[in-house]
C-alpha cells in the first residue's frame, strides 16, 4: 500500500510538473463582495430580505485551447440575509408592549465551483462561464442589535449544490499577470433545511458575485 501511495505521488508530480511545463496551469487569487438571499416555501418569520456579505479565495484554471478552460476556485464565503420579527417587551412597558427586532444570520460557507470558460471578443478579453458549485458549511450565526450571537448550525444541511453562472472581463497587465473581474450568480437547487425545527420550510440558497482576481503563470 505505502509503495502504491509513492507511485501515486511520485505520477502526480510528473503530471503537475508537465502541465506547469507546457503553461496550461494558472493560479489566482480574488476578494469580492456578494449579495445573498435565500428561497423559502414557508417561512414562518415572514420575508426574508437579502443583504451584502464578502469572499474570498484562490482560482485554479487549465488552459485547453486559446478559447475555452477548465477552471475552480476555492472560495470561503459569507451569506449574510436578515428578517424582521415582533416579541413582547417587558410587562412594566404599557405604552409600547411589543418590540421589532431585526434578525441578522451569517452563513459560513467553503466553496467550490467546477465551470468551463468560454473567450470572446477580438482580444479574447471577455468571457462568459458556467458549471456546478458544492458548498460546505462550517457555521451559521444569528444576531440581534447589542445581543449575543446564537449557533443556528444544527438547523441547516452540512451541504449545498447547485449551478454557476458567470461573465467577465480580462486585463492583462503583462504576458505573465492578469486582472479579471468577473460578476458570477450561484444558484442553489437543493434544500439545505434540515428538518432539525421546520419539516415544512425548504429553504435555496442564491448569491451574486463581484469579485476581482488576480492570475498569473507558473
Amino acid at each position: 500500500m505505502k509503495r502504491t501511495k509513492m507511485l501515486l505521488f511520485i505520477a502526480g508530480l510528473i503530471f503537475s510538473n508537465f502541465i506547469i511545463a507546457q503553461g496550461k496551469l494558472k493560479l489566482g487569487i480574488n476578494a469580492g463582495v456578494n449579495y445573498s438571499s435565500i428561497r423559502e416555501s414557508d417561512n414562518i418569520f415572514g420575508e426574508t430580505d437579502s443583504d451584502f456579505a464578502h469572499l474570498t479565495g484562490v482560482k485554479f484554471e487549465y488552459i485547453l485551447n486559446e478559447n475555452i478552460s477548465i477552471i475552480t476556485d476555492i472560495n470561503y464565503e459569507v451569506k449574510k440575509t436578515s428578517y424582521d420579527v415582533t416579541i413582547a417587551s417587558s410587562q412594566d412597558d404599557l405604552w409600547f408592549p411589543y418590540t421589532n427586532l431585526k434578525i441578522k444570520t451569517n452563513q459560513n460557507y467553503l466553496t467550490l465551483p467546477l465551470m468551463l470558460k468560454f473567450k470572446f471578443g477580438n482580444s479574447k478579453s471577455f468571457f462568459f462561464n458556467g458549471g456546478p458549485f458544492l458548498s460546505y458549511l462550517l457555521s451559521v450565526k444569528s444576531y440581534a442589535k447589542g445581543s449575543a450571537s446564537v449557533d443556528e448550525t444544527p438547523k441547516f444541511k452540512k451541504m449545498d449544490f447547485g449551478v454557476s453562472f458567470g461573465i467577465g472581463k480580462i486585463i492583462a497587465l503583462d504576458e505573465k499577470n492578469e486582472l479579471i473581474i468577473e460578476l458570477r450568480d450561484n444558484f442553489g437547487l437543493i434544500d439545505i433545511n434540515s428538518n432539525l425545527y421546520n419539516d415544512f420550510n425548504k429553504i435555496k440558497t442564491n448569491s451574486l458575485n463581484l469579485t476581482v482576481g488576480w492570475r498569473f503563470d507558473l
